[in-house]
């Protein structure tokens, strides 16, 4: 019986890839820094005195809420890293969690210190200068006064729950972003003063007029 050879093909030798160099971590924008960058942006905005009055009110505003959530969400991940021991660990940008806090924490003091006076030194006087003010109790007229008194107890009060706290009973839970009272509340009765908490319900306003 006839037999049929198979030549077989030589097998083709690919040349290994070269190796491509780790890209040098100077090339890397950290995110967490990067994101400070923009919110810088939004209160060189409010900084702007070409801008109108409002809306330098409203990026300042818009500036301390992006603050409040960068803090809930990414810094709160970085303090879990290093919780979890992994604070010392490098990311792609070549730095640590621990280091990330720290310029974060340089950075917010100086963007805080920025915003404070911006509010304070420009923001309000040119309101008030186009009418509109943000006064304490102590500078309003009897009439204006009598106005925010009846406001309070007819719209205010009535949501407001005092929770006592006293030594048989945990702290209360302060829930992120949420207007807080630290008050002392008198039984009549027993003649006892108790300290008590006041959580202030979203719902109602952070400014009233007293032509409310």
């Amino acid at each position: 019986m006839a037999t049929t050879s198979v030549a077989r093909r030589p097998t083709a030798v690919r040349a290994a890839a070269p190796r491509r160099a780790k890209a040098p971590q100077e090339r890397y924008l950290n995110r967490e820094l990067s994101w400070m960058d923009l919110n810088e942006r939004v209160l060189q905005l409010a900084e702007d005195p070409g801008m109108p009055l409002l809306e330098r009110a409203r990026f300042v505003s818009i500036f301390a809420s992006n603050l409040d959530e960068f803090y809930q969400v990414r810094v709160a991940g970085l303090r879990r890293q290093e919780a979890a021991g992994l604070g010392t660990t490098r990311s792609t940008d070549g730095l640590t969690a621990i280091e990330q806090l720290a310029r974060i924490g340089e950075r917010t003091a100086d963007l805080a210190l920025r915003h404070a006076r911006l509010f304070q030194d420009e923001v309000v006087p040119a309101l008030a200068a186009s009418g509109i003010h943000i006064v304490r109790w102590a500078q309003l007229d009897t009439a204006q006064r009598e106005s925010l008194t009846a406001l309070f107890e007819e719209h205010i009060f009535p949501v407001l729950t005092p929770l006592a706290v006293d030594p048989g009973h945990p702290f209360p839970y302060i829930s992120n972003l949420s207007l807080n009272l630290a008050v002392q509340v008198a039984n009549p009765d027993a003649g006892r003063l108790h300290f008590a908490r006041v959580k202030v319900p979203p719902l109602l306003g952070r400014f009233a007029s007293p032509e409310d």
